[in-house]
């Protein structure tokens, strides 16, 4: 039984779920999470740390400076956060170590890794857009890159989206008596953007959920707090989900997969799911859903066979499978 690391960024228990999921599917899993590196320590220093790097960030006011000091501040922690992780191993000895959305290491922290780590093999996975953490400097410690981007996709990296938790082929035939589904963190923009496609649709069954610490007297929202599953449930039974998009990333989140993968069409401004799939009748854009597509030139098989490659299992066997080809043959 192949014994796997995984190391990466708490969000949302993804992690732990893939964990679980490869566990049940014959592996050996140990899965290490974190948020800041600063939590290694007691929690006023991590606090006294993180509140004085969002304050040096307002001061010097320029987003492009933000992620670079971040890095300054996580190289000053590099081996008590080592310390930290190796610490939690049941064994430190693994056929694959997978570090999957952490973006406070370095060369110095890698290098304490592979230390203290004995592995077969070292793969990364990026979930962030380069422009926003850049790992570059990182990337010859691997023996395979992946990164969820495509315009981040080159010189070696390979592109593989986001894995997701919808079984393929499962949930097709299931009665969809909701023509609208929409859940997301409350910001005004948002708001309207979903709001102004919400009038030019005017569906009759809608499942809006704003998620915010403020009550909302708002039209069409539902204040409530959505885990994961339930997400999941309302795309089962939805024609149409709205995805939104961040608007410095252009990488699909998990959200456009899983609600393709449970038979849903998608509106988003996604620039890499149109790119993908913006020909294929089942991904638009908010303007292109109200216009008259001239050709259908991506088959719903495309989709079907990146939504099946990216089913949590099948997304972990193809990083096990690309990170033990001889680099000879990348």
């Amino acid at each position: 039984m192949k014994k796997i690391l995984i190391i990466g960024y708490e969000f949302h228990g993804y992690l732990d779920r893939l964990t679980t999921k490869l566990n049940d599917s014959g592996y050996i899993v140990d899965c290490i999470t974190h948020r800041q590196i600063f939590e290694c320590y007691p929690i006023f220093l991590r606090k006294a740390a993180y509140i004085s790097y969002r304050l040096l960030c307002r001061l010097l006011s320029k987003s492009s400076f933000s992620p670079k000091l971040y890095s300054l501040f996580c190289s000053k922690f590099q081996t008590s956060f080592i310390k930290k992780i190796v610490s939690q191993l049941s064994s430190v000895q693994f056929d694959l170590v997978l570090i999957v959305g952490t973006h406070e290491l370095d060369t110095l922290g890698v290098e304490l890794l592979k230390d203290k780590i004995s592995a077969q093999k070292w793969a990364l996975y990026k979930w962030d857009a380069e422009n926003r953490y850049s790992l570059q400097h990182i990337h010859s410690y691997f023996d395979a890159v992946f990164s969820f981007q495509l315009s981040d996709s080159i010189d070696g990296v390979h592109f593989l989206p986001n894995f997701h938790f919808v079984e393929p082929y499962k949930n097709i035939h299931v009665n969809r008596d909701i023509d609208l589904t929409a859940v997301s963190i409350f910001d005004k923009a948002r708001y309207k953007e979903l709001s102004d496609f919400y009038n030019r649709l005017k569906p009759k069954e809608y499942r809006i959920s704003f998620v915010s610490n403020k009550q909302l007297n708002l039209p069409f929202t539902t204040n409530e707090r959505v885990d994961h599953q339930r997400l999941l449930s309302y795309y089962k039974k939805s024609k149409l989900v709205y995805d939104f998009s961040p608007k410095n990333q252009s990488g699909m989140s998990q959200r456009v997969l899983e609600a393709l993968a449970s038979g849903c069409n998608v509106v988003t401004q996604n620039q890499d799911a149109l790119t993908l799939f913006g020909r294929s009748g089942r991904v638009f854009s908010p303007d292109s859903f109200f216009s008259t597509i001239d050709s259908v030139s991506i088959t719903s098989e495309s989709i079907d066979s990146l939504a099946e490659q990216c089913y949590c299992v099948n997304w972990f066997e193809e990083i096990y499978r690309v990170s033990h080809i001889p680099s000879e043959n990348l």
